[in-house]
């Protein structure tokens, strides 16, 4: 009758038992330890550039610096004043 969530229940146990199995084998690597939450946090991203100067005009370019082109995409839509 419940066939399918019986599938499911199985299924999503077998995908915990691999990434616990794969937690436990990676931290079991020499140099490598697990990080808190608070650390997890504190991550900043790499692009090593300032990405809030980046941008989009109306008529969806990038705008800001060079490297900005590298980092976001935008909308290909004109998007000021439009008038119905």
């Amino acid at each position: 009758m419940y066939e399918w969530l019986k599938t499911i229940v199985i299924y999503d146990l077998d995908i915990n038992l691999k990434l616990k199995t794969m937690k436990k084998n990676i931290l079991n690597i020499k140099g490598v330890s697990a990080i808190s939450k608070e650390q997890q946090s504190q991550i900043n991203g790499g692009a090593g550039y300032d990405l809030s100067k980046c941008g989009c005009d109306c008529a969806g370019r990038v705008t800001g610096p060079k490297y900005c082109r590298w980092y976001i995409a935008c909308p290909q839509v004109y998007t000021c004043n439009d008038t119905i």
